[in-house]
């Protein structure tokens, strides 16, 4: 259905243009100076002839508004669905970034128990238990090495992810300023 309406709204835009330029060009012939027995300057400026040929006629013309319409519709198209990814990836690495901070400050902690229980140990203080505080520290640096793991991958999603949205927006502006998008 939407198919319809687009091309509704393009045969009618096709229409009023075509209109349009016809009552235009019927302007510019009517208003044209009628033969008179008196010569023009030839220095003074010719009035603006209407061409021969329009190329592909007024289909072309219509065929060549649809094709840019199209263009346009796509280029916002994509940068709106490129734009909740990149806003999911933000969210999701400043989310990353908290359980890291978390993470390695746990990391910190165990490893300073670790290194007192064994300095207690050292001394003789064998009421500790070594074998627990070593399993919660390996758990703890797995634990940061996943989050790191998981952040690098965020991190390389989010930079292809902007790369993508950047050339989307360069071509954007390649087309507001007249040209074509290669």
């Amino acid at each position: 259905m939407a198919k319809d309406n687009t091309d509704n709204s393009s045969n009618d835009i096709a229409d009023t243009l075509e209109r349009e330029l016809s009552d235009e060009f019927g302007k510019a012939v009517v208003q044209s100076p009628k033969s008179s027995s008196v010569r023009a300057n030839p220095k003074e400026a010719t009035p603006a002839r209407l061409p021969r040929r329009i190329e592909g006629g007024f289909l072309g013309l219509r065929d060549d508004l649809d094709e840019r319409a199209r263009s346009w519709r796509n280029m916002s198209r994509a940068i709106a669905q490129q734009r909740p990814l990149l806003e999911t990836l933000e969210a999701e690495r400043g989310a990353l970034l908290e359980t890291l901070a978390k993470t390695a400050e746990e990391a910190v902690a165990d490893g300073k128990a670790l290194a007192l229980l064994m300095e207690s140990t050292k001394n003789g203080d064998v009421t500790g238990n070594l074998t627990e505080r070593f399993d919660a520290s390996v758990n703890t640096l797995e634990e940061l090495a996943g989050v790191s793991a998981a952040l690098t991958d965020n991190l390389l999603s989010l930079r292809s992810s902007w790369e993508q949205y950047f050339s989307l927006v360069l071509k954007g502006q390649e087309m507001q300023e007249g040209r074509r998008p290669d």
